[in-house]
């Protein structure tokens, strides 16, 4: 067993590897003074238990993850609601929460369905996502036109303005 000792001032929960590899690399290039951490927590329904856990030790976080669609037709051809849907407004109580615990502990920022839409990227299969989310962060530069995975990283070590909040996420659902 390996113990690490924290010494990290930030944490940012992603849920899959394509962020991780996107924000990895942003905050590398134009955020490397940073002592901020990427926690990959390999799905959405695990950001809220390690919410607690960061909440608990009162270690800032910054969570990001999309929102999804709202319904899915399920193998019977009924709609209902999508249950990564469900895990926006938990999410957000957690959110809330930590930051009743200490003002300004938590922040969340969210992509409008997923990273790849909300990016403009395509893909022609699952399988494709790490490849396509590194040429992709590739060419970002931090100059016009910036996407919102930067602007997020320049939220967070700067002003902390954004507020991506249930009325937002409802307010830029795709229907």
């Amino acid at each position: 067993m390996k113990l690490v000792k924290l010494k990290i001032q930030n944490f940012r929960g992603l849920k899959g590897d394509t962020e991780t590899i996107v924000y990895r690399d942003l905050l590398k290039r134009f955020y490397s003074n940073e002592e901020i951490f990427v926690l990959n927590t390999g799905s959405k329904n695990n950001i809220p238990f390690f919410q607690e856990i960061l909440t608990k030790f009162q270690i800032n976080h910054f969570v990001i993850h999309d929102i999804d669609v709202e319904k899915v037709t399920d193998k019977d051809g009924k709609e209902r609601t999508n249950s990564a849907w469900t895990l926006n407004q938990n999410i957000w109580d957690k959110i809330e929460s930590a930051n009743q615990v200490k003002n300004g502990l938590a922040r969340r920022y969210v992509h409008i369905t997923n990273f790849e839409t909300a990016h403009g990227i395509t893909l022609s299969g699952s399988k494709d996502k790490p490849l396509k989310a590194y040429q992709f962060v590739k060419e970002v530069k931090n100059e016009d036109n910036i996407p919102d995975c930067l602007k997020w990283l320049n939220d967070i070590v700067g002003k902390q303005e954004v507020l991506h909040d249930m009325n937002y996420i409802e307010t830029n659902k795709k229907s």
